[in-house]
């Protein structure tokens, strides 16, 4: 049975602390993997999610003619034939359909979320190392999956260069935490967003990031 495959749609110091804080940052990421093209009655079409996604389900129109504009009776908003799950069995990685019969045409889609969140929270602290008043950014990243992951988290400023680089692996099911620094500049307003890449390319990152204001 031929297939027809769907392209993926892709640190401390002492510090007093002050009463000044960022809004926290939480970012638990989804993307939306599609197919849409010419089919054969009795070919699979699948749908498959990136390393670190879970698929979250979908659902595929079908149609009786090659430019999908004559829908085939009942053949719309139909759930996946069966599921694929990932070689450890902890997440489900594809979504797969039988084409049925009279069909020529299909579109399909699904969603896959990131088995991998990132929390940050700045807090505007005293380092008395330094002697003088910085950003603290502490984050924490959780690993929902059954897979240990190794990787490498990084920060970015207002969009610039990635800095930091510090080797991390998070075990599965677990939460590993920790935190940086940041001079403030009162100035300006500025945007951390911390990175988090895993040995397989995969980025996971806190989204819109932690917005710093004055500090004190």
């Amino acid at each position: 049975m031929r297939r027809v495959v769907g392209p993926l749609a892709a640190l401390t110091a002492a510090a007093v602390v002050l009463l000044l804080a960022a809004p926290p940052a939480l970012a638990t990421h989804s993307i939306g993997v599609s197919f849409a093209g010419p089919v054969r009655a009795g070919q699979e079409l699948v749908l498959s999610c990136p390393e670190g996604y879970t698929l979250g389900g979908g659902e595929a129109d079908f149609y009786r003619d090659p430019q999908g504009r004559v829908p085939l009776p009942d053949q719309q908003n139909v759930s996946p034939t069966r599921y694929i799950l990932s070689p450890a069995g902890d997440r489900t990685v594809s979504a797969v359909w039988v084409v049925p019969r009279g069909a020529r045409y299909a579109n399909a889609s699904a969603g896959c979320f990131a088995t991998t969140s990132i929390y940050s929270a700045a807090t505007c602290v005293f380092d008395e190392s330094l002697g003088q008043w910085v950003w603290q950014v502490d984050y924490s990243i959780t690993n929902a999956s059954s897979t240990d992951q190794f990787g490498t988290v990084y920060y970015r400023i207002d969009g610039g260069e990635r800095q930091g680089g510090w080797e991390t692996a998070v075990p599965a099911n677990a939460t590993v935490s920790g935190s940086f620094q940041v001079l403030p500049d009162n100035t300006v307003e500025r945007i951390v967003v911390i990175e988090y890449e895993i040995t397989t390319g995969a980025v996971f990152d806190t989204g819109p990031g932690n917005i710093l204001l004055s500090c004190p």
